[in-house]
């Protein structure tokens, strides 16, 4: 009777190792794909299939390079989070995954186009859904691979770029799959920088927020009408007050030259074709410096599209100034920037530069004591003498620490 008894409770024992509640990885027996050897996504596709939220195919392949479906990935999605599905009757397989999704808020209608569940999956798509499985459920159209990207559940499909229209593979949604689920169980992931900015020029049309926070976004997302909260693409449209010029903000981009990866550099004509001046008081007269490949600037980029122009008083491009900086200590920030051309003459080019180093014109705060400044960012029409407008689309407030 002991002998049996021995035996049961060592079989116990070996299931309880070996199988166990929820999430953690069942120790069964060594998964071996074909085609996933090697591969980047190795280890969290081994992962996965053990925890079982996705299976490979019956050739012993598992295709990690395969587009996946809206269908299949919501499937992979809800199994992951452990969500209940209620099964019903000739209804389309993958309904009883979908209505789990939105009971859970993690799916809304309208996050696919037409609903049409068994088209590719994109990978602003799948930030979308993902983003909503970590709690966040205030989600803007485009704002899914921001939130996702911030959060280090997405990365860039290489320096600088996120292909937010491409479609995702079955390798790269389990990967965010894994690390949503990190996430949930409250782990910092890194962050990948570029995606970031760039996700944020396909959210809104700018990575200023990103690139330079502690000018731009020193109060985050906390403080209402101000900093990021302030930008809106309402305000990026440009139109003279005599109506023959309209313009549209296209992109806004921050490039910071103290770093030499930075991927937008690509924006910007040969460096040491590039100068500015500013003006020395003391000695009534311009300075002229030219950029250096690595400096501590910000080179502010503008990128519009001319609408429609009705006479020639307008330049095509319309103008991007910043304002808010202390000209006593601060002689560089918001300055133009200037290209020598092959002839030696110069080329104004719309850009701005701004010095890491920046100096503030300070006010004090009447209700908490603190000084602060305030940088303003304006759209000018180029041009049109009388017929001059302006629209302000930056208002971010930086207190002195």
């Amino acid at each position: 009777m002991k002998k049996v008894l021995s035996i049961v409770l060592s079989v116990a024992l070996l299931l309880s190792l070996s199988i166990q509640v929820g999430r953690t990885p069942v120790h069964a027996a060594t998964i071996s794909f074909s085609d996933i050897q090697g591969h980047w996504a190795e280890s969290s596709i081994n992962n996965a299939v053990t925890q079982g939220y996705v299976n490979g195919y019956t050739d012993g392949s598992f295709r990690p390079e395969n587009s996946l479906t809206r269908a299949e990935f919501m499937k992979m999605l809800v199994a992951a989070l452990g969500l209940e599905t209620k099964t019903g009757g000739s209804e389309k397989w993958y309904k009883p995954y979908v209505d789990a999704a939105i009971a859970e808020g993690i799916y809304k209608k309208g996050d696919f186009a037409n609903e049409a569940y068994e088209k590719s999956l994109t990978r602003a798509e799948m930030a979308t859904v993902v983003v909503r499985a970590t709690g966040v459920k205030d989600v803007e159209p485009k704002q899914g691979l921001y939130l996702a990207t911030s959060k280090g559940l997405i990365g860039g499909t290489s320096p600088g770029e996120i292909s937010a229209d491409g479609f995702s593979t079955r390798a790269q949604a389990i990967v965010v799959i894994e690390r949503m689920l990190s996430v949930n169980a409250g782990k910092q992931l890194p962050v990948d920088k570029y995606a970031v900015a760039a996700a944020e020029i396909y959210w809104h049309r700018t990575n200023i927020y990103t690139v330079a926070p502690e000018l731009f976004n020193q109060g985050g997302t906390s403080v209402p009408f101000t900093d990021i909260n302030y930008w809106n693409e309402s305000r990026l449209t440009l139109t003279s007050r005599d109506g023959n010029y309209k313009a549209e903000l296209e992109e806004l981009v921050a490039i910071d030259l103290s770093d030499p990866k930075d991927p937008n550099r690509k924006l910007l004509p040969p460096i040491d074709k590039l100068y500015f001046e500013y003006f020395i008081e003391e000695e009534k007269k311009y300075k002229t410096e030219k950029l250096k490949e690595i400096s501590d600037y910000y080179i502010i980029v503008l990128k519009s599209k001319l609408i429609h122009k009705n006479n020639k008083s307008y330049l095509d491009d319309m103008f991007f100034n910043i304002y808010g900086f202390d000209r006593t200590q601060d002689k560089i920030s918001g300055n133009n920037l200037y290209l020598i051309r092959d002839d030696k003459s110069s080329e104004h080019t719309g850009m701005k530069i701004i010095s890491k180093n920046f100096k503030l014109e300070l006010t004090k705060n009447n209700m908490n004591g603190k000084m602060y400044g305030r940088v303003m960012g304006f759209l000018d029409t180029p041009g049109g003498g009388g017929s001059f407008n302006r629209q302000q689309i930056i208002s971010s407030f930086v207190y002195e620490e």
